[in-house]
């Protein structure tokens, strides 16, 4: 008996949902992970301040403000990643086009 290939979530979407109904399941979704902040995000992993300000060789006041910050470099958000044990990826979205993941030069 033959198997059926696996599909991918992009080939269900496209099955099953119009354009605008997965445009806008993806504005929902880009939505619910722009909200989640970096103190969350910090004390999700169960980490103090004290410890992320050890990582990135600064003092707890420091991460404190870095939390509170709505704009930062790429390289600070990549640090401050680094310290609770992650990476960040960039992803850009232009019209007519797939996403397309952006490296950046280090």
């Amino acid at each position: 008996m033959a198997t059926r290939p696996n599909k991918t979530l992009e080939e269900l979407f496209a099955e099953n949902f119009s354009e605008e109904e997965r445009a806008e399941i993806e504005e929902r979704a880009a939505v619910m992970l722009i909200e989640v902040r970096l103190g969350q995000l910090r004390q999700a992993l169960g980490l103090t301040q004290e410890q992320v300000a050890e990582a990135l060789d600064r003092n707890q006041s420091a991460v404190a403000a870095l939390e509170k910050r709505n704009d930062m470099l790429v390289s600070t958000l990549s640090r401050y990643m680094s310290a609770l044990g992650g990476t960040i990826e960039l992803v850009a979205r232009v019209p007519k086009m797939r996403p397309v993941r952006i490296s950046l030069a280090v």
